[in-house]
């Protein structure tokens, strides 16, 4: 019998790696969930947000998933090697974590352009826990509003 496609759920919470300078002792900034990264097929700015969605991938995870990048190698001085999430933690990067709901609120509302995407299979989380908001930048400040800073406990376990 084949699974259901994992579709994003109402009590679901999403990561986001946030950059130093993304975040303040309120919280994560607008700017936090307005980079999209670079579409490495077209050389241009993704149209997607990425997201790690919890139970299928955890805080480190998510600065993990942008240890690649120059940014994270220049600032945690690893030269090409990308850095340990313990590393970018000590650089300044954090998590952010948002709740599922007003994501699938937004998607809901008529007149907007932001959707999850879904594999060809109705997957909407990968089984790595990657999920990616189509035009979710346009609602950075509703998801810096709605999120929160996870401590260095809360993003290593501990």
């Amino acid at each position: 019998m084949p699974q259901a496609p994992r579709r994003l759920k109402p009590d679901d919470t999403l990561y986001r790696a946030v950059r130093p300078g993304e975040c303040d002792e309120q919280g994560p900034l607008r700017s936090a969930f307005e980079y999209t990264g670079i579409d490495r097929s077209t050389g241009r700015p993704s149209a997607t947000l990425s997201f790690s969605v919890r139970g299928e991938a955890t805080p480190s995870d998510a600065l993990a998933a942008i240890s690649r990048q120059s940014v994270a190698r220049r600032l945690c001085g690893t030269g090409k090697r990308p850095p340990s999430p313990e590393a970018m933690y000590r650089h300044g990067f954090r998590v952010a974590a948002l709740s599922a709901r007003p994501v699938l609120e937004a998607c809901a509302r008529a007149g907007t352009e932001v959707r999850v995407v879904a594999d060809p299979s109705g997957n909407e989380v990968e089984p790595n826990g990657h999920l990616q908001l189509h035009a979710g930048s346009r609602l950075a400040r509703t998801w810096a509003s709605h999120s929160r800073i996870l401590s260095e406990r809360e993003t290593f376990g501990g």
